[in-house]
């Protein structure tokens, strides 16, 4: 069968292998409506227009004929949009025994190797809504494509697709095994996000004669094939999203029939080769021909406006596509003042001011209300954010623009002066267009609108990058000009939902588990916020969120994440992906595993499973093979994959459509895992759980501990009236004590305890609808002994799906819990609860250092008339000024702090009150005391021990052997234990950065000039060029270092770069030093990265970059090596 997974767009294909479309949406199934029968069928279609092909040769009176490579019609290259190949000529086309004839030949014309034929009716007969009907046999072979379809005449809604493109016939590799027969319609966007709704035709042998039809109306259209029929696509799944003009911006089509109710031309061809059919084999093409009997329109005999009425041919049990609509998201830059964008992961202040005021020639004020913009001469306002950092703006290419409202006053404003309007990636990368003053309205507000892909094709000395806007707007006068600006705003339109927008923070992982499904397969944490989803042929590769009637469709069992996969004639894959711009997992790429369990029958089992990780499709892993050798069918089997054979992958290279994809990147994963049955789908299923990414134990180092589990709780005993019935619905009845509730009954769990805090979750719903309250509590022993207890705050269930929820645990300090039971505030609501898990927090990652913790000191003696009893320390009235308390752990002395110390401690005082405590180190005990140093005093209170601090600054060279302390109030019992003294040692140092290198001389016959540098033909083996920032020397790397650099190919090629380090210039050049050599790549400037080892004690003083490739201009910019 034809691989209906490369299904063609006119201008791109769509779709490979599970590739992961990030979108939304769905192929869904409802019946039509359908209008009442009226007319006998011999009665319900006029026919209005007809071509029997009847005569001697193509009727000039009908059809036109297009010619050539489609050069010639405005498209950027050959190949009619398609990849096709052959040229068209009207030569190829004939009437004969009457039929149409297009006949492809094997002959090479304008840089094809084939001819054939290509005609259209446009001008000549253009219609609105009717009945299509044509008898045709499609042409034969491998590689030929046979189409009658229809094209608008006028294109009201813009390019294609925006206006539409209907599909009547379209054959491709007919009478072959690959054969494939599709009726389609192509909507929405222009491209490159256009849409398509089509399906497959089930056709013996397209290359024998058959009848094909499309009912076309205002409400529907259907496709018939042989009289039967096939497809109805009705209003509902089809759209216009397109731009209406400056003044009022992107908009979606008011008729809801658009783009399909206008006039449309028909047109007949032949084509070779392209997406459609794929490869082609030379001995099929030459004298295959596409015959047409007749091509016949009626128009519906009732004569309504929108063509309907005619339904006698009509099956009104098929399904229909789900309602398609455009995604729109509008984001206000400035109202009333500069907006706060926020987003799940945080906000970011926007501020209005001048961006150049040429030299103080402009004047920009937010008044709160707008933006005043005053000049004598150029200058420009900008609208960035406070901290000055780029935004991402993603999916704006195709439709997003740029919006506000403007009021020019004619008297200060240059009448011949131009207005620009830029958007910025840092000058001098830039958009623009220009705004004749004379051409817009003067003393009133008007309302504007710049489709953003007008910005990115109208570049500055540099292009627009929409992932790094700084300035998201410039307001550029010419000449002396008196503004005011509201309403300014980024809008954008996509087919699929949230995959157009400005980028939120980043969210990141911070090295801890992160969940992905859960414990019974819901999802967590990042991936919750557009969570589970399909993608599918019967969707067009459109993703969806909700499980349908798709190929791809999911349910949780209570226990775990079902997955089925319906048709063996379709193909999907299921994912859990996160919202724009997805999960940095970046601190899990050392030790980080990707790990999750499956329950496989063996029909899963023997087909195999396919997995995937993926940023933005193609970009990821590529498709990867799931190993399951010895796998057990119908039990839980765990599995476990490292991130860094994650990251090695270099799969997604094999992807051709849009383009070969590039490794995974760490630090934007939008889909956590993908998956799909590796062979034939019909019927296979899986189930999933506790999906998730984590580092082994101590990955983060031991500084960083992990969070302790207690597990899952078993809430299976009630008390005081409190009900629990099959299912785990738990309810609070009217009637119950009010102390009635549930137990946990899981005593492995305890004691539990929580010094850092911690989390309880859990799954809930309310299986009758409503909601209810729910709350915990920690009791020290189960009643009476319940003391230290805490009760938890109480959270809303509502709904009537299992949804997570989560409730925070603050620090209960030492106290432990053997008791843990759940409440409901709500009575007579039940309440469905499982999977209820305690997390004890770890504490906070400590930074790594090099400071040595002592041994607690031993305050045992008292002098000066002091007093010490069981660690209770008093300084009584009358005692000596100098009295305090001598450490004798003679252990820890001599002391020194080069860098410091901390000295940590409990206390208390009993009785209550408050006392002022302080220590003092001496070189030795009295009377050699000097040098010494006194540390601030703390204040200590309360009857509960707390722990306090103190610092001590650098002591330089100092030593001390005599360690004192002293209470500064007196006659209050203050009791002190844990006396601990940690000294700091030498400041971890992550690495000195050096300042940036300056190649500014080329030798051997390279070439730079400003910042490009080029190794060309004919240049010296050894040409290169050489660092005159001398400051650098010496370098050493006993520790080894890191040369960092930001580098392009403006050609949007590669070439490679390496770095060398020399004991001195040439001659005298060991020992020497050569780098890796690093790929630089892509016109987008990126940061790349060289490792250099330890270089043990050799110094360098001449530093060198090469270039390996001869021929590529390479931008090389801020060189810095940073010293390990």
């Amino acid at each position: 069968m034809f691989d209906r997974l490369h299904r063609h767009g006119r201008l791109i294909g769509i779709g490979l292998a599970a590739a992961l479309l990030n979108a939304c949406g769905g192929g869904g199934a409802s019946s039509p409506e359908t209008e009442p029968f009226y007319l006998e069928e011999q009665e319900e279609w006029t026919l209005v227009w007809a071509d029997e092909f009847n005569g001697s040769g193509v009727d000039a009176a009908n059809w036109t004929f297009q010619t050539g490579d489609g050069t010639d019609y405005g498209l950027p290259e050959p190949g009619w949009g398609n990849g096709e190949r052959q040229f068209y000529l009207e030569d190829n086309a004939a009437v004969a025994d009457g039929s149409l004839v297009i006949t492809a030949k094997e002959e090479p014309m304008g840089g094809m190797p084939y001819t054939s034929s290509r005609m259209r009716s446009i001008g000549k007969f253009d219609f609105t809504y009717g009945r299509v009907e044509m008898r045709a046999k499609a042409a034969a072979g491998q590689g030929l494509w046979s189409a009658i379809w229809m094209m608008p005449t006028s294109s009201p809604y813009g390019t294609w697709a925006a206006s539409g493109e209907i599909d009547i016939m379209e054959v491709v590799n007919a009478g072959t095994e690959n054969q494939g027969v599709f009726l389609a319609a192509h909507h929405g966007f222009q491209w490159p996000l256009n849409q398509i709704v089509t399906a497959p035709a089930e056709v013996d042998d397209a290359s024998d004669w058959h009848t094909y039809a499309l009912e076309w109306s205002g409400k529907y259209l259907r496709w018939y094939v042989d009289g039967v029929h096939l497809r109805t696509v009705e209003a509902e799944s089809y759209y216009s999203y397109f731009f209406a003009g400056n003044d009022t911006g992107f908009t979606a089509a008011s008729d809801p029939a658009a783009p399909f109710n206008q006039d449309f031309h028909l047109i007949v061809n032949l084509a070779v080769g392209g997406n459609g059919p794929g490869f082609v084999n030379p001995a099929d093409v030459d004298g295959s021909t596409m015959e047409v009997d007749y091509i016949r329109v009626y128009e519906c005999s009732y004569g309504l406006a929108d063509g309907t009425g005619c339904n006698s041919n009509a099956d009104r049990g098929l399904e229909t596509p789900d309602e398609a609509e455009p995604y729109i998201e509008e984001t206000m830059l400035f109202a009333d003042g500069a907006a706060t964008l926020s987003w799940p992961t945080g906000e970011r202040q926007l501020v209005a001011a001048a961006g150049w005021d040429n030299d103080g020639a402009m004047s920009v004020v937010d008044d709160g209300s707008v933006i005043n913009i005053m000049t004598s001469g150029a200058g420009n306002a900008v609208i960035n954010a406070a901290d000055g950092e780029p935004f991402e703006l993603f999916g704006y290419y195709g439709a997003g623009e740029l919006r506000f409202d403007m009021y020019i006053e004619a008297a200060g404003t240059a009448p011949l002066s131009d207005i620009l309007i830029k958007m910025d990636s840092g000058y001098p990368a830039l958009g623009q267009v220009s705004l004749s003053v004379a051409d817009l309205p003067k003393d009133e507000w008007f309302s504007y609108s710049i489709p953003l892909r007008d910005l990115v094709e109208n570049p500055g000395e540099q292009p627009l990058n929409l992932q790094q806007v700084v300035n998201l707007i410039v307001i550029e006068p010419t000449a002396a000009a008196s503004l005011k600006v509201d309403n300014v705003s980024l809008k954008c339109g996509h087919p699929y939902r949230r995959e157009c927008g400005i980028s939120g923070p980043r969210q990141a992982g911070d090295g801890s588990t992160l969940v992905v499904l859960d414990e019974i397969g819901l999802e967590g944490g990042f991936w919750s916020s557009l969570g589970i989803g399909g993608s599918s042929t019967d969707s067009g590769f459109v993703s969806y969120y909700e499980s349908g009637t798709n190929q791809v469709t999911w349910s949780n069992t209570g226990d775990s994440l079902l997955v089925n996969f319906a048709s063996s004639d379709e193909f999907g894959v299921w994912f859990v992906q996160a919202d724009q711009p997805g999960v940095d997992l970046s601190l899990y790429e050392d030790a980080g595993f990707l790990r999750f369990e499956l329950k496989l029958p063996q029909e899963t089992i023997d087909g195999g499973l396919n997995y995937k990780v993926e940023n933005e499709y193609p970009d990821g892993t590529g498709d990867l093979s799931l190993d399951l050798t010895g796998v057990e069918a119908d039990v839980w089997t765990s599995f476990e994959i490292p991130v860094a054979a994650l990251l090695a992958s270099t799969n997604a290279a094999n992807y051709t459509d849009p383009r070969p994809g590039e490794p995974l990147d760490l630090s934007a994963v939008r889909a956590a895992i993908v998956m799909w049955p590796a062979g034939d789908q019909g019927g296979i299923f899986f189930e999933i759980r506790d999906v998730r990414y984590e580092n082994d134990p101590g990955a983060a180092g031991d500084l960083c501990p992990q969070p302790t589990p207690y597990g899952t709780a078993a809430i299976t005993g009630s008390f005081g009236g409190a009900v629990i019935e099959e299912g785990g619905i738990y309810s609070f009845p009217t009637g119950s004590e009010p102390w009635g509730g549930f137990a946990n009954e899981n005593t492995d769990m305890y004691p539990m305890s929580f010094p850092h805090g911690g989390t309880i979750t859990f799954n809930a719903a309310v299986p009758l609808g409503g909601s209810a309250d729910v709350r915990f509590r920690f009791e020290f022993n189960p009643y009476p002994d319940v003391d230290p207890a805490y009760d938890t705050a109480a959270i809303n269930v509502s709904g009537t799906e299992l949804t997570s929820y989560t409730i925070e645990i603050p620090s209960q300090g030492e106290n432990t819990f053997s008791s843990f039971l759940m409440y409901l505030n709500t009575m007579d609501v039940g309440v469905q609860v499982s999977n209820v898990s305690v997390v004890a927090n770890a504490p906070e990652c400590e930074e790594p250092s090099n400071d040595t913790v002592l041994d607690p000191a031993s305050f045992t003696e008292a002098f000066g008339g002091t007093t010490v009893v069981d660690e209770v320390f008093t300084f009584p009235t009358g005692a000596e000024a100098w009295g305090g308390f001598a450490n004798m752990n003679a252990d820890l002395y001599p002391l020194s702090f080069p860098y410091g110390a901390t000295i940590s401690f409990m206390g208390s005082v009993p009785e209550g009150g408050a006392a002022d405590v302080r220590f003092r180190f001496e070189f030795n005990p009295y009377p050699d005391v000097d040098p010494a140093y006194d540390t601030e005093a703390v204040n200590v209170s309360g009857t509960e021990a707390m722990e306090y601090t103190i610092e001590v600054p650098s002591q330089g060279e100092n030593t001390f052997s005599s360690f004192l302390m002293y209470l500064n109030t007196q006659d209050v019992g203050v009791n002190i234990t844990d006396v601990v003294v940690t000294v700091k040692g030498e400041p971890v140092v992550e690495g000195t950065e050096l300042d940036p290198a300056e190649f500014t001389e080329a030798f051997g016959g390279t070439t730079q000039a400003d910042g490009v540098f080029t190794f060309p033909s004919g240049a010296e083996a050894w040409g290169g060029f050489a660092n005159m920032n001398t400051d650098l020397y010496p370098l050493s790397f006993p520790n080894g270092a890191k040369i960092s650099f930001t580098g392009a190919v403006a050609s949007g090629g590669a070439a490679e770069l390496r770095f060398r380090f020399e004991f001195n210039p040439y001659p005298d050049v060991d020992p020497a030093y050569d780098t890796d050599a690093v790929t630089v790549a892509g016109a987008d400037p990126m940061t790349y990265e060289i490792e250099v080892p330890e270089q043990g004690d050799n110094t360098f003083s001449s530093f060198l970059m090469y270039l390996n490739t001869q021929d590529v201009a390479v931008s090389v910019s801020n060189v810095v090596i940073t010293v390990y």
